[in-house]
């Protein structure tokens, strides 16, 4: 099972990535470029934590998950709602495959809001998700230099005609509600 759910989020990634990292390590030592070396160390070390990351997260979905809905999700995965690299709407799942990776049934998804900053000198424009727990989950859905966001309100629809007690924005009103339900 957690060798599906492996496929499921890694679908596009190849494992070559260590092999070529190691390759070129190797390549700069012998050419003793310390610099290079240490940044391809770097970049090699990050990527396996990240990876070891998602490993335990995927440990624990599969904790959660039966077979069938294991199978359901992988046939789901075929005619994506809206899919891009990172973010998948299927019929019944919110599903996220790289960092921060998480699979959500839109019956546990009580708030969606799209969150906007500024920082340091680009304009952000997130997708936050609040589940039945009160957990928090933030996606990065634009980035740029002007101050112009293309949030899609699709995304807003769609989770509202799955679950029609989601509360849509982040307002003083919504903020209320969401302290009672998830009391």
């Amino acid at each position: 099972m957690i060798k599906k759910l492996n496929i499921i989020f890694y679908e596009k990634i190849k494992n070559y990535v260590i092999i070529i990292l190691f390759i070129l390590t190797i390549i700069s030592y012998i050419f003793w470029h310390p610099f290079v070396t240490v940044f391809i160390l770097t970049v090699f070390l990050c990527w396996l934590a990240n990876k070891i990351h998602s490993i335990i997260i995927i440990k624990e979905i599969a904790k959660n998950i039966s077979c069938e809905e294991l199978e359901k999700i992988e046939s789901e995965l075929k005619n994506p709602l809206i899919s891009d690299k990172n973010l998948i709407f299927t019929e019944h799942y919110i599903i996220r495959r790289w960092s921060g990776i998480f699979l959500l049934k839109y019956s546990e998804v009580v708030q969606v809001y799209n969150k906007k900053n500024f920082d340091s000198k680009k304009f952000n424009s997130f997708l936050v998700i609040i589940d039945k727990n009160g957990k928090k989950y933030s996606t990065l859905l634009s980035c740029s230099n002007f101050p112009i966001f293309d949030y899609d309100k699709t995304i807003e629809i769609i989770i509202k005609n799955r679950n029609s007690n989601v509360l849509i924005g982040n307002t003083k009103e919504n903020k209320q509600k969401l302290k009672e339900m998830i009391k």
